[in-house]
């Protein structure tokens, strides 16, 4: 074992020796205050260490001077005895250490962590006012090591309710937060009761997960569910349902106390885990084969991204009730099954990234319900024509390759690119290989056809052939 001064001490010898661009930044083992009078001490300690602040006391101008020394530098924080009754001051005072390099590190010890969960979810310094709930609160920062984050977690889910610590337990009392959670926020957080501990996902991940599911849900509202799907994904976030990971800031995950409660609440809603092959732990390949896709027609959700299949299957134009396809960097995927028009309540069709795809498959005209589609390849004879964009109401972006397989200006015409409005990112091409005949005439047209909205934010044209272009 080793004290807490000891152990500041002994960090402070080993990180003078670092290169110079790491800062290390200790606040004095006192006893600081409630009031922000301390906090100014502790920023003027860190903002003046190169040259004084000429006595300035005012917190906006030290936590600017803070901001722009801390940039793109990374630094190591201690925290010991440091005290904060308003917990939105937390953040508020920490927003110029955001400003550091990736890899900075803010500590808490332990006695603090107990000291900043009781301040902030119990709204006082001490227990003497509320003895009976000392145990728990003790056994809350036990159980999250002594870490700040886990204790900011437990105190973003009970903060706010009256009377949040009245079980004798640690789940118990996150029960309560969930009982206060939205019919829509309680069924988004336990379906992540799939989502196996220490998990990193994507936003858009699990927001098309959710819809597969068919939620948000029961909503009057003009907002996209797509929309809501990422507003409901920050609202848990903001409640520290969720928090970013530390290797990759697009990316969420859980930490095991949260996990533990969507694992509850799962089995609430009865949402089940598949579990088949968890007694195999030495499995190494599983490949699903491709004519069992059709006996699966309560699938909601299929996820074939980034693997090696060549030939979408078939059967896949009988799950009726698919929502989401992702077939991301299928890069050796050729050919997908030469109709979909069964799908028709597909919402999403993830094919970016397949470059080996000869077309599209027939019937995407009728999938009313589509509103992603990020590749549409364009086929010589028996592939999908460009009309069959005509009534679909795309969302994001869409690539259109193989345009020089378009030998009738109606075809263009009739995709009605101009009436998409919801079309944020668009990219026309052409290719041609070696004894193809171009018609510059003909693709000068076809591009005044493909006109987008004026909505449209990003605008790509690639192998162009024509001789003018009045877009």
């Amino acid at each position: 074992m080793i004290g807490e001064t000891n152990l500041s001490v002994s960090i402070e010898m080993l990180v003078n020796k670092l290169a110079s661009e790491a800062i290390l930044l200790f606040s004095l083992q006192e006893q600081i205050q409630s009031d922000l009078k301390k906090w100014k001490k502790i920023l003027v300690f860190i903002a003046t260490a190169d040259q004084p602040v000429n006595g300035t006391d005012e917190l906006g101008l030290l936590q600017e001077k803070l901001k722009n020394q801390m940039s793109r530098k990374k630094f190591l924080l201690v925290l010991d005895d440091v005290w904060n009754e308003n917990y939105s001051d937390w953040d508020s005072l920490s927003l110029p250490f955001e400003a550091g390099a990736p890899g900075c590190q803010i500590i808490l010890t332990k006695d603090d962590c107990l000291q900043v969960f009781t301040q902030h979810c119990l709204g006082m310094r001490d227990f003497s006012m509320q003895q009976s709930l000392k145990d728990i609160s003790e056994k809350i920062v036990i159980r999250c090591n002594g870490l700040p984050l886990p204790a900011k977690t437990l105190v973003g889910l009970l903060r706010g309710e009256n009377d949040p610590l009245v079980s004798c337990d640690i789940i118990p009392a996150l029960r309560l937060s969930y009982h206060y959670l939205s019919p829509n926020l309680k069924r988004c957080f336990a379906y992540c009761s799939l989502f196996p501990k220490n998990y990193e996902f994507h936003e858009e991940e699990v927001t098309l997960l959710w819809m597969a599911e068919g939620f948000p849900y029961h909503i009057d509202t003009k907002e996209q569910i797509q929309d809501l799907g990422h507003k409901f994904l920050h609202e848990l976030y903001s409640r520290s349902s969720f928090q970013q990971s530390s290797s990759d800031p697009c990316r969420f995950l859980m930490h095991d106390l949260i996990n533990d409660l969507a694992q509850w609440a799962g089995d609430l809603d009865g949402i089940k885990m598949f579990e088949p092959f968890f007694e195999f732990e030495n499995l190494q390949t599983f490949l699903p084969l491709p004519n069992s896709f059709g006996d699966l027609k309560h699938l909601r959700h299929l996820d074939l991204s980034e693997t090696d299949i060549q030939i979408l299957p078939e059967s896949v134009n009988t799950l009726y009730n698919l929502r989401t396809l992702m077939l991301q960097k299928c890069n050796q995927l050729a050919k997908m099954c030469s109709d979909m028009g069964n799908l028709l309540k597909l919402h999403h069709l993830d094919n970016s990234d397949v470059d080996a795809s000869e077309e599209i498959p027939k019937g995407m005209g009728k999938l009313a319900c589509l509103l992603t589609l990020c590749s549409f390849v364009v086929g010589k004879d028996i592939g999908s024509a460009l009309q069959e964009l005509k009534l679909l109401h795309l969302h994001g972006a869409l690539e259109i390759s193989k345009l020089e397989n378009v030998r009738d200006v109606s075809e263009a015409r009739e995709a009605q690119l101009n009436g998409k409005k919801n079309l944020k990112t668009l990219l026309l091409q052409w290719t041609s290989n070696n004894g193809d005949s171009r018609e510059p005439e003909i693709e000068t047209h076809v591009l005044d056809m493909l006109k987008p909205h004026q909505n449209l934010e990003r605008f790509c044209i690639s192998g162009y052939g024509g001789t003018k272009c009045r877009i």
